[in-house]
């Protein structure tokens, strides 16, 4: 799959957009299958890990969360 191609899979889990999908794609993540394979919490602190700009916040776990479980960001009130 292309980069391109990578990056519309991720956009297609709710919560995802391009830059997100951007940011999985540069921490390694390779598909929407791949993504719902991992923890997102881990994710999470990967692309923390990652953020040299320090934009990385609370909300991305919340998104990442609600895009593992397949619902909106309004349904994840556990974070």
């Amino acid at each position: 799959m292309t980069k391109t191609e990578t990056i519309k899979d991720l956009m297609s889990l709710p919560n995802i957009g391009k830059t997100m999908a951007n940011h999985l794609y540069s921490i390694g993540i390779r598909s929407s299958a791949e993504f719902k394979k991992k923890n997102p919490e881990k994710l999470w602190e990967k692309l923390k890990n990652s953020d040299t700009k320090n934009t990385i916040c609370k909300a991305h776990l919340k998104a990442l969360v609600a895009a593992h479980r397949g619902v909106a960001i309004s349904q994840v009130k556990d974070i």
